[in-house]
């Protein structure tokens, strides 16, 4: 895994919008796929609903609020519509516009703008065409009318904390329905909260915790700035903070390396002040609240769609429903049954393996195949390496070996989050599968091709 930011985006051919990362007409349910494993490791986790995003772009296209089913992708969407998503990308010279964050926040503005004209000359015309010119098509602009008057939500995509201001600032100029999408560390932005106290915009919380500064060399401690130690404290006191100021907010899994350990980020912020009932909330009644299907979803009631969790083992720890003693046991998606079935941990704890050498990697993402190169380096406890992606060779944020079971960290790059990739090694081979942010599973297979305890091949 691992993107890249290639050449100039080419315009939409047909009747797309002339910039190339400005693409409002598409939409994740007409690529939607049942992604049997994906789905199943987020029921484990007690979601019995998703809502699934577009990735790349400036207007990246409408997210989708989904059931996490076995039934037909058509069976499971909720809402197909749930919300345009819109960041601030913008590429670097020589790669088309917009080139700078003051580009991207202009052609968002004026694409807005160009859709609310581009909507009243359309019913003024179909009214009475007469001496009228005929409005040109566009597909960009038509998917936007229900935003640009306010009817529909426009989910801004904020990874960089600074952008959340800007968006609330467009979102006021172009009275738009916003929702906000946050970075993890949303209460370290002086003036957020207050921000969204006023405008009453929601926001959706990620449990997006950094890597855990290296400090223990003192050369690796000199390149560690105070922010990066402040953010790496306050993610897991982010929720606290909003709840405290008397903010409701909806938690999410996005922009983590590894989805799967959405309730272990979850104790921690518990653990951090975030009480157990306003948890509850956020992943329940608010999510449902911010994307306007509170009479369908969030409660038990007559009228809702039957999704329901049955928990199992005894909640009267400090985590309460979250504590590490209670799992979901079965959950219901549209009232049919799926057993969830006691997770057990990668690999042998008790092997010992070294991991050091070249390895030879395939990825495998359905029928798709990607070939790589992992180095691994260093000493016991003490790993490091590189991976080769589309965007060059990187190196690992970290490197992990509990008995044979290794899990490497790529890291992120603007908008994309770091990946996490658990594998379990037996002598010159391993093996191991994940998902991306996203959702998307895939599996990986390598073969250690040099190194400590193989031979050259």
């Amino acid at each position: 895994p691992g993107g890249a930011r290639g050449a100039a985006r080419e315009p939409a051919a047909g009747t797309g919008h002339p910039i190339g990362r400005i693409h409002p007409e598409r939409r994740v349910v007409d690529s939607l796929i049942t992604d049997a494993p994906a789905f199943e490791k987020h029921r484990a986790m007690g979601f019995g609903a998703a809502l699934t995003l577009p990735r790349e772009g400036i207007f990246r296209g409408q997210a989708a609020l989904i059931n996490l089913g076995s039934g037909s992708p058509a069976a499971n969407v909720i809402a197909a519509r749930a919300a345009q998503v819109v960041a601030f990308e913008s590429g670097s010279f020589g790669q088309g516009y917009p080139a700078s964050l003051m580009g991207s926040i202009a052609a968002v503005r004026q694409t807005f703008l160009d859709a609310r004209q581009h909507a009243v000359w359309r019913e003024r015309y179909d009214a009475d065409p007469a001496g009228m010119r005929r409005p040109e098509a566009s597909a960009s602009l038509a998917a936007l009318a229900g935003e640009a008057s306010g009817k529909s939500r426009v989910l801004f995509d904020a990874a960089d904390p600074g952008n959340a201001l800007r968006a609330l600032d467009l979102a006021r100029e172009l009275e738009l329905g916003a929702v906000l999408l946050g970075s993890g560390t949303d209460s370290l932005q002086a003036g957020l909260m207050e921000r969204l106290v006023e405008s009453r915009t929601p926001i959706i919380l990620p449990l997006a915790y950094p890597d855990k500064p290296k400090v223990a060399d003192a050369d690796e401690a000199l390149a560690v700035s105070l922010r990066d130690l402040e953010r790496w404290d306050a993610a897991p006191a982010n929720p606290a903070r909003f709840q405290d100021a008397g903010l409701a907010f909806a938690l999410g899994t996005c922009r983590s390396s590894s989805p799967a350990e959405f309730p272990a980020r979850l104790r921690k912020a518990l653990d951090r002040g975030l009480r157990p009932e306003t948890a509850l909330a956020a992943l329940t009644v608010e999510p449902a609240r911010i994307l306007g299907l509170e009479r369908s979803l969030g409660t038990i009631e007559p009228g809702t769609i039957a999704n329901v969790v049955v928990w199992e083992g005894s909640a009267s720890g400090k985590h309460g429903l979250f504590d590490e003693a209670v799992r979901p046991r079965h959950v219901f998606v549209d009232g049919v049954r799926h057993d969830v079935e006691a997770r057990a941990s990668k690999g042998d704890p008790d092997a010992k393996v070294d991991p050091r050498g070249t390895w030879a990697i395939t990825f495998t993402i359905g029928e798709r195949e990607m070939a790589r190169t992992w180095t691994i380096a260093g000493s016991e406890g003490d790993y490091s390496g590189t991976a080769e992606t589309q965007r060059g060779t990187v190196a690992f944020s970290s490197v992990t070996l509990k008995g044979n079971a290794m899990t490497v960290v790529l890291p992120g790059e603007g908008s994309r989050p770091s990946q996490e990739v658990t594998v379990v090694i037996s002598g010159d081979s391993l093996e191991g599968s994940g998902e991306f942010p996203g959702g998307t599973s895939f599996t990986v297979k390598g073969t250690r091709t040099s190194g400590p305890e193989g031979s050259v091949s």
